[in-house]
């Protein structure tokens, strides 16, 4: 904003500048400083769309606007003429406007209009329409679509300002709710991983748009990486054997351990960030998952009796001490005769590029004593296109 300001200053005739100021405002939540700002510009530009435009949000974000001045906007902004992506905008809006009006069944109708029309839009725009669902239903006092409609949001990729505005408006719903709602072990969960956030501030990574780096469904924590995407695409699940034994070597929050559960006698995880495995530990006790375990040991020092139907390694060729060849011996001697060891590449913040020394350090990897079963890529976070290969480790 400071920046915004400055460039006011040396520019304060440029309305383009003041409307970014405006909607900055807006998303702040600051209805009245955004009208008060609005006021002079409708009578000095009357006919400006984008301004009407901003009016219309602020007045959404009124605690009690005037009825007969919600029905004049409905009414105007029936008859703007938008474009493909802004019209997925004006049904959102509308509805929202609707909402204010106590028109709750159209305001319901809009919504699902603008969440039909929103999947070929920006991602963004798609996310703010599932957003702006869940407006609608916390103010109809309906939190538990509430919740799924703020979930949706987060799950739009890539991520956004919106998804971020979405994960907050989810925290603040649960930490809402009644101790007799179905919701409420996830409320209990996302109170601990704000307290644990406090206890290890120093080991919190976040990726973008204050998102954990892997995402759970199953225990509603977003993630910038949703794990459901991700075991969808390795189809893991097609070639674990029965009561398999799994290892994740990079595993931050052991989510991927976590998704793979049912299909798991034994897993173990490991990170070196006290805040990654207690916050994975909380979320199995959640789901009331017990065979998973989750520890701050370096794959050097790990020890284990038993070896593992799977090992999950993803970046661990660019996070390990070891080399390349070092790395697959030590997961050639953990891997049982048969089992199979999951490598992908980093993210290097293309979607047609994957981290060129991939391949090489994969193939190396590989030449200890395995053979590569798949190689396939996925994108699941929009921004990262990775590549990951399934290795079978030979007899």
């Amino acid at each position: 904003m400071a920046h915004l300001n400055r460039a006011l200053d040396q520019a304060p005739e440029e309305l383009a500048l003041r409307l970014i100021g405006i909607e900055v405002l807006l998303r702040a939540g600051l209805w009245w400083e955004a009208q008060a700002a609005l006021k002079p510009l409708r009578s000095r530009y009357p006919d400006d769309a984008r301004l009407r435009w901003l009016e219309w949000q602020a007045l959404v974000l009124h605690p009690q606007p005037d009825r007969a001045t919600v029905e004049a906007a409905l009414d105007d902004l029936a008859d703007v003429v938008l474009d493909d992506d802004q019209a997925v905008r004006g049904l959102s809006l509308k509805a929202r406007l609707l909402a204010r009006v106590g028109r709750l069944e159209e305001a319901q109708a809009s919504h699902a209009g603008a969440i039909a029309a929103a999947g070929t839009a920006p991602a963004w725009i798609q996310a703010e329409s599932h957003y702006c669902h869940g407006l609608t239903c916390l103010a109809a006092g309906d939190q538990l679509v509430a919740c799924q409609a703020f979930w949706a949001a987060t799950e739009v990729r890539p991520a956004s300002y919106i998804t971020q505005q979405a994960k907050q408006r989810l925290q603040a719903v649960l930490a809402e709710l009644d101790d007799h709602s179905v919701m409420q072990p996830f409320a209990t969960l996302h109170e601990r991983i704000r307290a644990l956030k406090k206890l290890h501030k120093d080991s919190v990574t976040l990726a973008g748009f204050d998102l954990y780096r892997q995402g759970l469904a199953a225990a509603w924590v977003p993630g910038s990486r949703p794990t459901e995407t991700r075991l969808a695409t390795y189809r893991l699940d097609e070639i674990l054997p029965e009561n398999a034994r799994a290892l994740d070597v990079s595993a931050e929050q052991g989510f991927l351990l976590l998704g793979l559960a049912e299909r798991l006698a034994h897993g173990e995880g490991l990170d070196p960030k006290p805040f990654n495995t207690e916050l994975g530990m909380a979320a199995a006790e959640t789901l009331g998952i017990e065979h998973i375990r989750l520890s701050n040991q370096s794959l050097e020092g790990f020890k284990s009796k038993k070896p593992f139907d799977l090992i999950l390694a993803c970046g661990a060729h660019a996070s390990s001490e070891l080399g390349a060849e070092a790395l697959g011996r030590l997961l050639y001697a953990l891997c049982a005769p048969g089992g199979v060891v999951l490598l992908e590449s980093r993210g290097i913040r293309s979607t047609q590029e994957v981290e060129p020394e991939f391949a090489e350090n994969a193939a190396v990897i590989a030449g200890v004593g395995f053979h590569v079963e798949r190689k396939d890529y996925l994108c699941d976070d929009g921004i990262n296109k990775r590549e990951f290969r399934v290795l079978r480790r030979q007899s």
